[in-house]
This record gives C-alpha cells, structure tokens and sequence, in this order.
C-alpha cells in the first residue's frame, strides 16, 4: 500500500521514484504492457545499464525472454558488476534453457552478498536450486 501511495504522489510530482516503482510492480506480480512502456520511458530518460535492465525485467515477467535476453546483454555490456543485473540475467538464462549460463550468472549474483534484497535473493536462491549443474 505504501509503495503504490507512492506511486500515486510520485505521479503528482514527477517520475523521482518511476524505477522503483516499475521494480516494485514487476517483482509483485505487476507485469502488464503499460508497465513495460513506463519501463522503456524510463530508460529513455535516463539510458543506463540499470534502466535497460529493467526493460530486460519487464520483458521477462511478460514471458519475452528472448527479447530480454538481447536487453540483458545489453545492460551487461556496459560492465557494471550489479546484483540485481546478474540475477535478472540469470532468470531470463534459465528460462530460455540455457541452465549453464543460468547457473553462473545466479551464482554470481549470490557471491555478491547482501547486495540483493532478502526477496529477490530467495527468488535467485530458489532458481538457482532448479537449474541442472
């Protein structure tokens, strides 16, 4: 309820918090066209590896994990060591089937401590646990 307050006032004055919302949507079951669009806005005004992420985010939680994919690698390239971009990566790596690729990306990501929310490390915890080695 207090994120979508937020959301609410945030719409009032501004997209200050417009990732962490779209963040919050997606890890909540939030995923919907509008969102991704909101996502892609939000990359535009500010293009950098975190927002391609979350596009790639956005895409995967639509089931496009091809189309995340290519978003994925995108925001990787940049070069940036993220937790967060590691996880996704390997999400989207698992659910195209490369469990290889998937379980190093998600590997990687867990090294990185508490870098990850207590959430999307049980999520990344889990996935990782149902990929073959």
């Amino acid at each position: 309820g207090v994120v979508r307050l937020t959301a609410t006032l945030s719409g009032l004055a501004g997209s200050v918090y417009d990732r962490a919302i779209i963040a919050f949507e997606l890890d909540h079951g939030g995923a919907t066209e509008p969102l991704l669009e909101r996502a892609r806005a939000a990359w535009a005004t500010r293009p950098d590896a975190v927002g391609r992420d979350l596009v790639a985010w956005a895409l995967h939680r639509l089931g496009r994990d091809d189309e995340a994919w290519s978003e994925s690698e995108a925001a990787r390239a940049t070069g940036a060591a993220d937790a967060r971009l590691l996880f996704h990566a390997g999400a989207i790596a698992a659910a195209r089937g490369e469990d290889p690729t998937a379980r190093t990306l998600l590997g990687r990501a867990l090294d990185l401590g508490p870098a990850l929310d207590p959430a999307a490390r049980a999520e990344a915890s889990e996935l990782l646990a149902t990929v073959t080695p």
